[in-house]
């Protein structure tokens, strides 16, 4: 049983959802009731599940349930508690968001992950950034780099990279976004991750429109659409599609302009992407 648990935890992180969930149902949860090892782990990966599916509600009960049992393991209280904030942040529920990130983030010191504390101050940070409060997003930025530079994790200083883009483009500091966007390709690079390779080509691209040199954010991007992978990548390809359109506009060239503000449209369409569609 706990092979198959462990089976579905893995289908669950490859995003194989309905390969997850088939073989949780197979279990027979009468097996795991009295086995309290196996009750945290079936719960806890019916949890991650949930969360993964957006069922957030479900998510919250099942992870909760995880809190309080009579065997639990350490790591995976971090990772359970992490999600239990994420879930707190889409409810807007934002000082119970911190406390369960700061608790998942004590679990992870303690089992010694620089990565998880990494992780959970990029969230933070996140969080922080989306709400303009810049001081405490630049407080937990610096952390998550600390840390994420003891682990060595390439994926995750990437992604980290991209989010310091982000704040040094809001304050207009486009030295230091240049800089952090050579890292993030330098990595897409060494990761050999052509969506990777296309993000951190398509950040290029914006920053040099937020500069005027919409000549240099016209070759960024055209590179970057080359790299994305169509049936993964759809977001970015409207994301770089749109930033296409700006920048030929601000040359003045209307009519290719147009032409890639209707490719972001044909993209877009059956997408689910409510905002980038309203963009579009």
């Amino acid at each position: 049983i706990m092979c198959q648990i462990l089976k579905a935890a893995a289908y669950c992180e490859m995003k194989e959802l309905e390969s997850a969930s088939h073989i949780l149902n197979s279990i027979d949860v009468k097996e795991i009731k009295s086995d309290p090892r196996l009750e945290f782990w079936y719960t806890s990966i019916r949890g991650l599940l949930s969360f993964r599916m957006d069922k957030f509600s479900v998510a919250y009960k099942e992870l909760t349930q995880t809190l309080h049992g009579p065997f639990s393991e350490e790591r995976a209280l971090a990772l359970n508690k992490r999600i239990l904030g994420r879930l707190c942040l889409e409810s807007k529920a934002y000082k119970q968001a911190i406390d369960w990130m700061n608790q998942s983030s004590q679990h992870f010191t303690r089992v010694g992950s620089n990565k998880g504390v990494g992780i959970n101050e990029r969230i933070i940070a996140h969080y922080y950034f989306r709400n303009d409060n810049l001081p405490e997003a630049l407080t937990h930025l610096t952390r998550s780099e600390t840390e994420l530079k003891k682990s060595d994790d390439k994926e995750e200083l990437f992604f980290l990279y991209i989010d310091w883009i982000d704040f040094y483009v809001k304050i207009k500091d486009f030295d230091n976004a240049l800089r952090y966007a050579s890292l993030a390709y330098q990595n897409s690079l060494e990761l050999k991750n052509n969506s990777l390779i296309a993000l951190a080509l398509t950040n290029y691209g914006e920053i040099e429109i937020h500069r005027n040199r919409f000549d240099n954010a016209i070759g960024y991007l055209r590179k970057a659409m080359a790299y994305y992978p169509n049936y993964r990548s759809q977001r970015g390809r409207i994301i770089a599609s749109l930033d296409l359109s700006h920048a030929h506009a601000g040359l003045s060239q209307m009519s290719e302009a147009l032409k890639y503000a209707q490719q972001a449209v044909y993209f877009v369409a059956n997408s689910g992407q409510m905002q980038l569609q309203e963009n579009a």
